[in-house]
């Protein structure tokens, strides 16, 4: 009678803390919704969204615009696409109930996140404090406390996913068993985990010891990690040939589309005793869109810190090119133009112009 007490004392809790959560979000969901600021997208979730946006104009349904390599995630924006996610980035304020379906999907993936660290508590700690042990709940607990995560909750952001899959991936590897659905789940759960955060391959070794640990003769287990191998490469293929396709060698899920451009004010004007003032744009077009820098320089005072006409222009992708031509002076000093990668191209008007495939100077 007494364990019996004890099971229903267990079930009563656990409806008492799902009613609460549920309560919880409900609230947060109301105020996202009634929220401006909430709904106002930035930096990253811009470039998401735009991404989503151009889904099909990118894909075999048109050729509006030019394709491009996968700056960021090339995961994130189909989930938003496949969830009717269709908020123009351009949108000072996303209108109400646009998000609506991403965040009931992101707060279900945080609630799973919450089972699975439960779960994964009790295989790891289970033989020391016992399977009915309050400890078991410290991590889920300690999630649930982190409130920088229930807010990016809310956002078009890959946090939450990625915390999902990080910890699914996690609860996977610690199994002993040699279930070849395991295996695969675990190549697909990393492949899709890459795809959203590339950094994240460095978890590929853990994935190896995890099978090579497992119970099993050393066949079976080499064999495991071969497929789990093979699983991985096969989920990341479709976006390691788009990319190398475009940039024209072997590159990553996603590739950096920026350019560090580092400059001396000192060695350029200051040195010589003139003005100098450098300005810099900062935002998602930085991975890939037309992002740009100005340097001033002077021998008389500057009143204004940005550029009006360009003795000298650098760009480093098509769309800079495009947007800051019609700037340049009609006898500039010089034009860079740095080409990294083939599916960069000139301004029309300087398509006849020989060049290196990496860098054109024009005088």
């Amino acid at each position: 009678m007494a364990a019996r007490g004890i099971g229903r004392w267990r079930v009563w809790a656990a409806g008492l803390v799902l009613l609460t959560l549920v309560a919880g979000w409900a609230v947060m969901l109301h105020q996202a919704e009634d929220s401006v600021f909430s709904r106002v997208p930035l930096l990253d979730e811009r470039q998401y969204l735009e991404s989503a946006r151009d889904i099909p104009a990118n894909g075999r349904d048109g050729l509006k615009s030019p394709e491009r390599p996968f700056f960021m995630s090339p995961l994130y924006p189909r989930v938003l696409r496949t969830l009717g996610v269709k908020a123009d980035p351009d949108d000072l304020v996303i209108p109400p109930k646009t998000l609506l379906p991403l965040r009931l999907f992101q707060i279900l993936l945080w609630l799973g996140t919450l089972v699975l660290l439960r779960r994964l508590a009790g295989r790891l700690f289970a033989p020391q404090t016992g399977p009915g042990s309050v400890w078991l709940w410290l991590p889920s607990f300690l999630f649930l406390l982190y409130g920088p995560l229930a807010i990016y909750t809310m956002m078009a952001l890959v946090e939450m996913p990625l915390v999902f899959l990080l910890t699914l991936f996690l609860y996977l590897c610690t199994g002993q068993n040699r279930v070849w659905s395991r295996v695969l789940l675990m190549g697909l759960v990393l492949g899709l985990a890459v795809l959203l955060r590339g950094s994240l391959m460095v978890l590929l070794p853990v994935g190896m010891l995890a099978l090579c640990n497992a119970v099993g003769s050393k066949l079976i287990r080499w064999s495991a990690v071969g497929v789990f191998l093979l699983t991985v490469m096969l989920v990341l293929s479709p976006a390691v040939w788009h990319n190398s396709r475009l940039t024209g060698q072997l590159s990553p899920p996603t590739v950096n589309g920026g350019g560090l451009i580092p400059t001396d004010a000192t060695a350029i004007g200051v040195g010589d005793g003139k003005n100098v003032v450098q300005t810099q744009s900062y935002g998602p077009e930085a991975r890939g869109g037309a992002s740009r820098a100005d340097l001033v320089v002077s021998t008389d005072e500057i009143y204004y810190p940005k550029s009006m006409k360009l003795d000298m222009l650098l760009a480093l992708t098509q769309e800079a090119c495009d947007k800051y031509y019609p700037d340049i002076l009609p006898t500039p000093l010089c034009l860079i133009f740095a080409m990294k990668h083939p599916y960069f191209f000139l301004h029309p008007s300087l398509l006849g112009i020989p060049r290196r495939l990496d860098l054109v100077v024009i005088r």
